[in-house]
């Protein structure tokens, strides 16, 4: 996904934050100044360029230039900051022993049955993608997938994590499959981009995607990813889009 430049130092972006579209660094400095409630001052009466650059941008004039294109207060968690600190008033109701138990037991319940389910779905996805395979019993060396293969298994990955997510929130049984289908289809790609990146890091490594499946897309060989067995053709990202 390509994202739009930031509006405050025109440095590559990471979606919007705060009502606009900025990169991870500014994102986070604005937080903190609204956070810490941090004031600066500027050696150049407020003239500096805030641009991106390899040396430290001034620090009064960039947070200017944060509410200047729009950022936004008052979207900022309180007592939070990028970092996970907690207000003081907050660790006190933790510890406090007539709330801890209702503050801490259903999100630790909560984690625990997204945890054991998790482990369920592995189990699932081990007989399931097996199944593609030529043996039930031995399990296939990691390979690259073509984009055909991919769409193939996203399509079914899609209904196994769609059980997934009804086994670990009893609510979401409930609701109107119209809905169900909303949050799902919006759930999904997070979820499937989220958890390539933690394969990732098991396997130590950044230029490839690993799949549900075990297999991978290596993204120093994208021509084999899109390539066609039954189109000579050399196809491109788009052509594989239509």
């Amino acid at each position: 996904m390509r994202f739009n430049p930031c509006d405050v130092c025109l440095s590559p972006g990471n979606g919007k934050h705060f009502g606009v579209d900025a990169c991870r660094g500014c994102t986070a400095f604005f937080r903190r100044t609204i956070v810490n409630k941090r004031n600066y001052s500027c050696s150049e009466d407020d003239t500096c360029e805030i641009e991106k650059s390899e040396g430290l941008l001034c620090k009064k004039c960039r947070f200017e230039k944060c509410l200047k294109v729009g950022m936004k207060k008052e979207s900022i968690q309180k007592h939070r900051d990028i970092y996970g600190r907690r207000n003081p008033e907050n660790r006190a109701l933790i510890i406090s022993p007539s709330t801890s138990q209702l503050q801490v037991t259903i999100p630790i319940t909560l984690l625990s049955s997204v945890k054991r389910n998790y482990a369920e779905l592995e189990n699932v996805r081990e007989i399931v993608h097996r199944m593609d395979g030529f043996s039930m019993f031995l399990k296939p060396a990691p390979r690259g997938q073509t984009y055909k293969e991919t769409y193939r298994l996203l399509l079914r990955e899609f209904y196994l994590v769609s059980d997934w997510v009804s086994n670990c929130f009893p609510l979401f049984k409930e609701l109107p499959n119209s809905q169900k289908d909303i949050l799902l289809r919006n759930f999904y790609l997070t979820f499937y981009n989220l958890e390539a990146g933690f394969f990732a890091c098991q396997h130590n490594k950044i230029d490839v995607w690993f799949l549900p499946n075990g297999n991978f897309i290596d993204c120093q060989n994208l021509e084999a990813f899109y390539y066609d067995p039954h189109n000579q053709q050399p196809m491109t990202s788009a052509d594989a889009a239509r």
